[in-house]
């Protein structure tokens, strides 16, 4: 093996990675035809080697579709993670996602990926994130199809540890308490959901394709400025260590149903009592401590009475006392459906923007800024 070398990087990509913890990618500086050709033979075997681990191995050139029909899955994937791609239609989506492949060589895209991180090798490598967040990168050295093989089979069972890679860059409870339990209940989706999330997460491997439809984006302006002008928001991301998508706008119409106008007008479905907890939350963007929740009770009982056709008096006030009740789960319950209902259409990358969030103590709060919540 040669000598491991370090190499320096952007500490912002710790921060807003290319890849989630997730991704194994293969990179390479020059076209190298037996690795290729070894990759290309024994992708499926090493991918469902990575995937007992947890892992999902991303081998660009067999990630490019053929012109024509993308799946659905695919397709669900990429609006899941730019949610302003819900603008469009399937066939303008397929339509984008073509054309991107076809400005989108494996030399292209490793050349941008090395181009944008800064880095510099000249041995293809696997590029990985450990568990401190650093990015890896593991030099592929062989001499044979038998060095390969044991390269692989080494790397799947350790993951490149430490005399293999070089780092790039930097009780008890007695009683409820509604507070204290806040980020481990909000974070238990219903099956449903969960099932949903996780098949979306299987297909990450795709990331790397949505990564490069934004950086392509520019390109296609004159080629289709019908879906570009749809999607004019994407437009602002230039670099891989930005920001993939800006917010949308959230607006609350008349009858107090929530929609996302940038993100194909979507709308947030809540029932009486989550919409009802989220829009008092949006009337306080300063927050609201779960222990002073109380002091909201008439507050509460206003928006409920606005959003729901009950009338039965007792029932509602029971309602909302169980929510300012911090020895009660009501008020974790509802935050849980109201992060479930984002979370289901798009990534947390951008969903955390708009459901509560708060640490242990502090106020609960929306971080979507003031200026893009309107009530009509």
């Amino acid at each position: 093996m040669a000598d491991i070398k370090q190499y320096p990087l952007n500490s912002s990509f710790v921060t807003n990675a290319f890849f989630d913890s997730d991704i194994i990618l293969f990179v390479e500086n020059e076209y190298d035809p037996f690795l290729n050709n070894y990759l290309t033979r024994n992708q499926d075997l090493i991918s469902s080697q990575f995937e007992l681990e947890g892992k999902t191995f991303v081998y660009f050139p067999a990630i490019q579709f053929a012109e024509g029909s993308v799946q659905k899955s695919i397709l669900d994937f990429i609006r899941y993670q730019l949610p302003v791609l819900y603008s469009l239609s399937d066939k303008e989506l397929e339509q984008l996602v073509n054309s991107s492949r076809a400005h989108n060589t494996p030399s292209v895209f490793y050349r941008m990926l090395i181009d944008e991180l800064q880095l510099s090798f000249e041995k293809a490598c696997l590029l990985f994130k450990d568990t401190e967040n650093n990015l890896v990168a593991t030099p592929i050295e062989y001499k044979s199809e038998t060095d390969l093989d044991a390269f692989f089979k080494f790397f799947v069972k350790d993951l490149g540890y430490e005399d293999f890679k070089y780092v790039l860059g930097v009780g008890t409870r007695w009683e409820y308490d509604a507070d204290l339990l806040f980020d481990e209940e909000t974070n238990q989706f219903s099956e449903e959901v969960k099932c949903k999330i996780d098949a979306l997460k299987k297909a990450n491997k795709y990331e790397v394709l949505v990564d490069t439809i934004m950086l392509m984006l520019s390109t296609l302006k004159e080629e289709r400025p019908d879906i570009i002008e749809k999607i004019q928001p994407l437009l602002t991301k230039e670099r891989l260590l930005e920001p993939k998508v800006a917010p949308s706008p959230l607006v609350i119409d008349k009858h107090y149903n929530i929609f996302l106008p940038d993100f194909g007008n979507k709308e947030i479905k809540l029932h009486a009592l989550p919409k009802t907890v989220y829009l008092l939350f949006l009337r306080h963007p300063e927050g609201i401590r779960f222990k002073e929740l109380y002091q909201y009770k008439a507050e509460l009982l206003e928006i409920y009475n606005k959003v729901t056709n009950r009338y039965e008096k007792q029932e509602i006030e029971r309602a909302i006392n169980d929510l300012v009740d911090m020895t009660n789960p009501s008020i974790n319950q509802k935050c849980t459906r109201i992060r479930e209902a984002f979370r289901s259409i798009m990534g947390d990358h951008i969903a955390k923007y708009y459901y509560i969030d708060g640490k242990n103590g502090e106020a609960k709060r929306i971080m979507l800024p003031q200026e893009l919540i309107e009530f009509k």
